[in-house]
């Protein structure tokens, strides 16, 4: 369909994209946050913290295991805009993107995108898991800042 759209239509590609991802869910053919890798998790949340401070607190393994008991190797870093790594916890598997924005001098925006996972129930529980997790590493952030 997105091919046919880009073509024969002339629909750029992510006009084609949502259209056709608008289809599929209008015809029950995919469902809410599934992807053609799997379903995909996001969570976000704007803390009261500078870029450089959000995005080394998830760098920094000791720091990171005071709110991610998970152990993670982290494949791609990009330092202030993402890091990547692979989910091997329990049973859900998938790939791991976590986004920093700054959205002022003093405030960071965090997102966790949990992609390639296997059902939409992953997804209520990873969302559940990423909120919780960003939620201690705001505790943390706030009490670094309060020093």
């Amino acid at each position: 369909i997105t091919a046919w759209l880009s073509k024969a239509q002339k629909l750029p590609d992510w006009w084609a994209q949502m259209v056709t991802v608008g289809y599929e869910r209008a015809r029950g053919l995919r469902a809410l946050h599934q992807t053609a890798q799997g379903f995909n998790a996001s969570v976000s949340r704007t803390l009261a913290a500078g870029l450089d401070a959000a995005f080394d607190a998830w760098d920094e393994a000791s720091t990171r295991a005071a709110f991610l008991k998970e152990a993670i190797a982290v494949s791609t870093r990009n330092p202030g805009k993402n890091l990547r790594f692979a989910w091997e916890a329990e049973r859900d598997g998938g790939r791991v993107e976590v986004r920093f924005v700054a959205k002022g001098p003093k405030k960071a925006q965090v997102t966790v995108d949990h992609m390639g996972l296997a059902s939409a129930a992953s997804v209520k529980r990873m969302k559940a898991f990423w909120g919780d997790t960003i939620g201690k590493f705001e505790d943390l952030v706030a009490k670094k800042r309060g020093r």
